[in-house]
């Protein structure tokens, strides 16, 4: 009887099925097809997900610097545009004379292509009563050091988003300050990551 549940044993260990070198390799292959497959896939993943990343962030810088002319804005007197890309003009609610204008910060002066929307500050020499005009500011007083608009343009942007606008329009009693072709670029401008056609500001002091 024992040799008998032996033997059986010993059949039942003879016919157990194991993988031959062949389906080993296959096996090998079919893993390396699948992983391949996948580490390909990866660098499309992270692109696609930095794609929506950047629009995001364009999104918010868009309408970041959108707030920052309406706040600069909304207040000012005695406004004044140059040429059409240069807005200068009083802050009543902040107290200085300022101007804005769109050039190349420091983060892109080795790139033409794009620029930021820049502001600075002015202050009046005191003499007299003419601390709000914009003359007297200028070539009496002082200046602080121009800066991009919103602070998410300086050379610490992850992505190197910029904004900037294409005319600055103002007409006198119209109670507007319109803001034409607004884009968010890239630092290299090639591509333009966010575009407004038209913003017009509220001037209530107009």
């Amino acid at each position: 009887m024992t040799e008998k549940r032996t033997d059986r044993i010993v059949n039942k260990l003879r016919q157990t099925a194991a993988f031959t070198l062949a389906e080993a390799l296959v096996a090998t292959i079919i893993m390396l097809l699948v992983t391949s497959i996948m580490v390909a896939g990866i660098p499309a993943a992270i692109r696609a997900y930095d794609k929506v990343v950047i629009a995001s962030n364009a999104e918010v810088l868009m309408s970041t610097a959108m707030a920052e002319l309406r706040n600069e804005l909304t207040t000012a007197r005695d406004i004044s545009v140059t040429d059409g890309s240069e807005i200068s003009f009083y802050n009543e609610r902040a107290g200085f004379t300022s101007r804005i204008y769109c050039a190349q910060s420091a983060d892109t002066e080795d790139d033409e292509s794009v620029r930021d929307i820049m502001y600075q500050r002015y202050y009046s020499s005191g003499d007299g009563d003419d601390d709000s005009m914009i003359d007297d500011a200028y070539t009496g007083g002082g200046s602080t050091d121009a800066e991009t608009i919103v602070s998410e343009a300086a050379s610490d942007n992850k992505h190197k988003l910029h904004v900037e606008y294409g005319s600055v329009t103002y007409v006198p009693g119209s109670g507007y300050v319109k803001f034409e072709d607004i884009k968010v670029k890239r630092k290299d401008g090639s591509d333009t990551r966010a575009y407004m056609d038209e913003y017009l500001v509220r001037v209530i002091t107009d």
